[in-house]
């Protein structure tokens, strides 16, 4: 199952999937782009993967689209928590929480709880973060940017970071129930993410476009990891390039870790 997968990295990794012979499932939330995306692979495969709709800043939505996922999938063999937004301007949710936060990290840790029944023994959860974790910190007192300046790139990397500290709780208390929680960075891809942000970022990467790798190489590692032998037998690990790699020190705390998976159950609603 991959979430944002109308467009980009998460469209090039359902379409890998069900290449390789696997039976995908695309979580998008617009209808109308989720069914070019979904009749655009089959036109290239031969195999229709499912969609499914749902908006992960929409907690009613999540768990509507994870009951439906549920009655059709019993079992969901590797979660790919793709879908990602970056915001140049502060917007909130219907929740009332910063849209960054409640879509990148909330989001996934709300869809996957909400499969928790399906992902059993043997299944994968895999959280799309990035190398702009590594600009990430908690800040505990304004986790939501209501009092600090808001920069987009600030916040994306805050919620990246999120990515990780979720995988790795995840991981320690999953690990008995067998299941293995990942998170990757796809590379610097050329899928028009941030080009809204004005000013200088905007200019450097335009400047830079040409330069990022494809959908395709950024989908590569994902789907590595949802397949391979190595990503079912190792769990809590941050990987890039196919590889597994060391992240940031503060994706390595244990405390922010927990206190992120607290914090994340109390607003999960």
């Amino acid at each position: 199952m991959v979430t944002g997968a109308n467009s980009g990295i998460g469209l090039a990794t359902a379409r890998g999937l069900v290449q390789a012979d696997w039976t995908a499932v695309m979580l998008c939330r617009s209808a109308e782009r989720g069914t070019a995306a979904q009749s655009l692979i089959e036109q290239e495969t031969g195999r229709c993967p499912q969609l499914v709709l749902g908006d992960l800043a929409d907690p009613a939505s999540i768990r509507r689209a994870a009951g439906e996922i549920m009655q059709a999938h019993p079992r969901v063999d590797a979660l790919i928590n793709n879908a990602g937004v970056y915001l140049p301007r502060r917007m909130e949710s219907v929740d009332g929480l910063e849209m960054t936060f409640a879509v990148n990290h909330l989001g996934a840790f709300r869809l996957t709880l909400a499969l928790e029944p399906a992902l059993l023994p043997g299944c994968r959860v895999i959280n799309v973060s990035s190398l702009a974790h590594r600009g990430g910190r908690m800040d505990w007192s304004d986790l939501q940017r209501e009092r600090r300046r808001y920069w987009g790139y600030l916040a994306y990397g805050d919620s990246k970071l999120c990515n990780v500290l979720f995988t790795r709780e995840l991981a320690r208390r999953w690990a008995d129930r067998g299941v293995s929680a990942h998170a990757v960075h796809p590379g610097v891809i050329a899928s028009g993410f941030g080009q809204d942000e004005p000013g200088f970022f905007n200019r450097l990467y335009r400047l830079g476009a040409p330069l990022l790798g494809s959908p395709e190489g950024g989908a590569a590692t994902s789907i590595h990891v949802a397949t391979s032998d190595e990503g079912g037998r190792l769990t809590g690990k941050y990987w890039s390039g196919q590889r597994v790699r060391r992240p940031s020190r503060a994706a390595l705390n244990v405390a922010d870790a927990g206190r992120l998976w607290e914090l994340s159950l109390a607003l999960r609603g």
